[in-house]
């Protein structure tokens, strides 16, 4: 068995469908976690906010992020009840959250989710509502795997996987600027100068009104 196929454990044959399957569950589920966000912001308080986790496209990635890691899971608990397959999806989508929220503290000094004022929080970064939710949509989305696997193979061959990589490279080059930028954003809320060019670019070009617009909820540490 191949590296990739250690990892994933689910029937996937070769590094071409890896990268074709990895990049359009990062993809489909990172716009899927933009829209449910958008909605239950509608639902909820009535207007949406800032759910665009980067700069150029309608998508939420730590959605993506969290659905590669359910199917990482996937093979490795569907042998067990489903209660407990559905404890472990929570148990691992609550970690999962509250780890990225940490990485973005201690790193980007910034935090883009606050629950400090919600019930049942676990340092503020996470909830045990929102465990659940999680644990419900990766025990959804394992139901649905075999179905949306043979769907995307169907779409594979040589012109889609020109275009995949097209996809990549530039998903890459937004997650890039959008971390620099909030970097430089979150080293302007604390007073630092400019270091180099770069810096005085973003300042130029990424002021703290388009931070704001683009992401309301971004709090600066």
């Amino acid at each position: 068995m191949t590296s990739h196929q250690k990892i994933f454990k689910v029937e996937i044959k070769e590094p071409s469908e890896l990268l074709f399957v990895a990049v359009w569950v990062f993809v489909l589920c990172s716009v899927f976690g933009y829209l449910f966000e958008v909605t239950v912001s509608l639902i909820t308080i009535g207007y949406t906010e800032g759910h665009q986790g980067i700069l150029y496209l309608p998508m939420t990635p730590i959605y993506g992020f969290g659905f590669w890691l359910m199917l990482i899971l996937l093979d490795r608990i569907k042998h067990l009840k489903l209660w407990i397959q559905y404890l472990i999806c929570c148990f691992a989508g609550g970690l999962f959250e509250l780890v990225c929220g940490l990485i973005q503290i201690e790193f980007y000094h910034s935090s883009s989710w606050d629950y400090s004022t919600y019930p049942l929080n676990i340092m503020g970064l996470t909830t045990v509502p929102y465990a659940m939710m999680w644990g419900l949509l990766g025990f959804l989305f394992m139901r649905l795997w075999p179905m949306l696997r043979r769907q995307l193979m169907k779409l594979k061959n040589p012109m889609t996987m020109k275009f995949t990589k097209a996809i990549l490279v530039f998903l890459i080059a937004d997650a890039v600027l959008s971390t620099a930028i909030c970097i430089r954003a979150a080293e302007r809320a604390n007073n630092i100068p400019a270091h180099h060019i770069a810096d005085q670019w973003m300042d130029v070009y990424f002021p703290d009104t388009l931070i704001q617009d683009q992401w309301p909820g971004m709090k600066f540490k």
